[in-house]
C-alpha cells in the first residue's frame, strides 16, 4: 500500500465516524511543551459549527521551526463529559539552517477541562514528509524530528 492510499484510508476512517457522537468539544486556544520536533508550541483551534470537526493551525519551536494546519475529528466525548478525545490531520512544515520538510502529520490527543474554559491538554503526532531537503550527514541525523508528545493548558473561547 502506497503512502498516499494510507493517508487517504486514515482520514476517510475519521471522518466516517459516527457524526452521532455529540462533543463536549470547544473552541480553544493552547500553549505545549514536549519532547521530539520542537520543545515549545502554541495554537488554536475552531470548531465548524457546533459539529465535532474542527480546524486550526499551530507553531512551535525546537530544534527546527514547525508550522502545521490540521483538521481534527472530536471522538467518544459526551455533552456532559468534562473530557475531550480527539484526532487530527493536516500539513505540517519543518525548517531549521541545515533542514527542512514538509508533508502529512497524524495525531491525537485530549483535553480535560478542570473549569468551564480552563483545561489539560496533551497530544501526539507522527510526521510523513513528502519532501525533505538535509544538509545534515546521514549519521548526525536523528529520528526524533518526525514525532512529538506534548502537554499544555487549554484556554477555551466558545
Amino acid at each position: 500500500m502506497t503512502h498516499t492510499r494510507r493517508y487517504a484510508l486514515v482520514i476517510l476512517l475519521v471522518l466516517a465516524l459516527p457524526v452521532s457522537l455529540l462533543a463536549q468539544a470547544r473552541s480553544h486556544a493552547y500553549a505545549e511543551v514536549g519532547a521530539g520536533a520542537t520543545d515549545v508550541n502554541g495554537g488554536g483551534e475552531w470548531l465548524v459549527a457546533d459539529s465535532p470537526v474542527g480546524v486550526g493551525g499551530q507553531v512551535g519551536l525546537g530544534w527546527a521551526l514547525l508550522g502545521a494546519l490540521n483538521v481534527s475529528y472530536h471522538l467518544f466525548a459526551r455533552p456532559a463529559a468534562n473530557y475531550d478525545v480527539f484526532a487530527t490531520v493536516g500539513y505540517m512544515g519543518l525548517s531549521s539552517s541545515e533542514f527542512s520538510s514538509h508533508g502529512v502529520s497524524l495525531g491525537g490527543g485530549g483535553i480535560y477541562w478542570v473549569a468551564s474554559r480552563v483545561g489539560l491538554r496533551v497530544d501526539a503526532f507522527g510526521f510523513m514528509p513528502a519532501k525533505t531537503t538535509n544538509n545534515i550527514r546521514v549519521e548526525e541525523r536523528s529520528p526524533s524530528r518526525y514525532w512529538g508528545v506534548r502537554a499544555g493548558v487549554a484556554v477555551g473561547f466558545r
